[in-house]
């Protein structure tokens, strides 16, 4: 997934929008848009620039950053941050001056032209902040991500640890003793004692769970031929 396929998709998502509707938000052709979903090729100048008015983003610093990278997207909202409380202290001087001159009657004192540049700030402003809001939108995708991820890789742990743990009671229904440390297992049968590492014994657990899922399968299968 390259980018602009990330890209399109997030705002899709965001704006609840079909590719039917980007591509008349855009004023760019269906058959482009889906290709951009497949990452078949990268959008040209002239699309970047329809994607960008359309949405009023910063899309340029979105192409060129690496989406699937949290902490790269981190760093762009810090710099984007850093540029909107200047924007924010560049209105609220202009705001200042402009009711400074209107109470004095003349604006002459200026050495600029504080009307313009409030617009060009304000406006500024705006693609900024659509671009942070674009960006914590995608944070937040990339945080339910990884807490998928480790809501299954905890599943998967809790199923292994108490299929272990009921063989384990098997196992000590047959004079086996298990004694847990921090680290290891001290296991003691037959007048022998065993030290193993947990990583070990559950690699052990794990091969003797599947090997007596297969034996008792083949034995119902045997009983059942025999039957026959």
């Amino acid at each position: 997934m390259n980018n602009i396929e990330i890209i399109i998709k997030t705002l899709m998502e965001m704006n609840n929008l079909t590719q039917v509707d980007f591509a008349i938000k855009t004023e760019i052709p269906l058959p482009t848009i889906r290709k951009y979903l497949k990452s078949e090729f990268n959008p040209t100048e002239k699309n970047i620039e329809k994607i960008k008015n359309a949405f009023n983003i910063r899309l340029n610093i979105l192409l060129d950053s690496d989406l699937k990278n949290i902490e790269t997207i981190e760093d762009v909202k810090y710099s984007l941050s850093l540029e909107l409380k200047e924007l924010n202290e560049e209105i609220e001087k202009c705001d200042i001056d402009i009711s400074i001159g209107e109470y004095s009657g003349h604006l002459k004192h200026l050495d600029y032209d504080p009307f313009l540049t409030l617009e060009i700030s304000t406006d500024i402003k705006k693609i900024v902040e659509n671009t942070l809001n674009f960006i914590d939108f995608l944070i937040k995708k990339h945080i339910e991500k990884e807490e998928e991820f480790l809501i299954k890789k905890n599943l998967i742990k809790k199923t292994e640890l108490s299929k272990n743990e009921k063989l384990i009671e098997i196992l000590k229904s047959h004079n086996i003793v298990f004694n847990f440390e921090k680290d290891s297992t001290i296991i003691i049968f037959d007048n022998e004692k065993y030290s193993i590492c947990n990583d070990k014994l559950n690699e052990i657990l794990k091969i003797i769970n599947k090997t007596l899922d297969n034996d008792f399968k083949n034995l119902v299968n045997l009983l059942n031929t025999n039957k026959k």
